[in-house]
């Protein structure tokens, strides 16, 4: 899972040297939320949508995020209406982490692993394993 923390790298770093040079209390994901509300694409923002949502999943200090499942669940959740495979898997995960939605979490997975998301395939054989 920590793979995917270099697509939040490449979207978070401009931002955090961009909150240095500005405002010192403001963190990266701070702009980023703020940011997202002005973009016009919806697929675009669907993905800074997903990189905050990872950000809160993983709790990423070093772009201002300590680990909130809550607010992981309520980012992926926007960035599935145009989301990928991959922002299905994050959302899976969350749903798991907070033992809610168990059963939407397993569909998700299922359905992220069908769309070709190597990691959803793998956590669904490693579970496979375990369960034999």
């Amino acid at each position: 899972m920590l793979k995917h923390t270099k697509l939040l790298g490449v979207t978070l770093a401009g931002l955090m040297l961009f909150s240095m040079e500005t405002q010192a209390a403001t963190t990266p994901v701070q702009l980023l939320e703020e940011k997202v509300k002005n973009l016009k694409d919806p697929q675009q923002a669907s993905q800074v949508q997903k990189a905050i949502g990872i950000c809160y999943l993983q709790g990423l200090s070093d772009y201002g995020c300590k680990k909130n499942l809550k607010k992981a669940e309520q980012w992926l959740t926007k960035a599935t209406k145009y989301g990928d495979a991959e922002t299905k898997f994050y959302l899976s995960i969350t749903y798991f982490s907070l033992k809610k939605n168990t059963d939407k979490a397993a569909d998700l997975l299922i359905e992220s692993c069908k769309s070709g998301y190597s990691d959803a395939c793998d956590l669904i054989e490693e579970a496979k394993k375990n369960l034999n």
